[in-house]
């Protein structure tokens, strides 16, 4: 998933979690903003004390998805999909990243003959941890077809 990777995509690891963060219980929704996450990405001492404290993050979804987005940059590894035989499983640290993912591979798969076959019968969608309500996100079975609304985090087509 190449153009994943070129697009920055996936979930980091191997970074401590900042101390103001240690803690808090992540939600996994909100769209990160650009702009903030340039802000956090830039403050690379992540000790200081300039960072959004834990009930920040809690009250504003799209701060805590940019938090984790800066986060997922900053790291030294990311995953963005994991392969088992033809079901890809793509990984993303909130709901905006995710449906960003999908549109990315919304572009590419026609340009490159790439199909990923979506449907209530091929397709499994999960959520870890997190709390609240679920944005949907939407799919499209084909590339001519409406979409399809799915309510998911982590979406694997299988």
């Amino acid at each position: 998933m190449r153009v994943l990777w070129n697009h920055r995509c996936g979930l980091g690891f191997g970074l401590p979690l900042p101390d103001v963060w240690k803690g808090h219980t992540w939600s996994g929704q909100g769209v990160p903003q650009d702009e903030w996450t340039a802000r956090l990405f830039a403050d690379t001492d992540l000790t200081v004390q300039r960072l959004p404290v834990s009930a920040a993050l809690r009250g504003n979804q799209n701060l805590e998805a940019s938090a984790a987005r800066a986060l997922d940059l900053m790291s030294p590894a990311r995953v963005c999909a994991l392969l088992h035989a033809d079901d890809p499983v793509f990984l993303a640290s909130s709901w905006g990243e995710m449906c960003r993912m999908i549109f990315i591979l919304e572009r590419y798969a026609p340009e490159h003959g790439a199909c990923f076959h979506i449907g209530e019968d091929k397709t499994v969608l999960f959520r870890i941890g997190g709390f609240g309500p679920i944005p949907p996100v939407f799919l499209r079975p084909s590339f001519s077809s409406l979409p399809m609304q799915v309510s998911a985090l982590l979406l694997t087509d299988g």
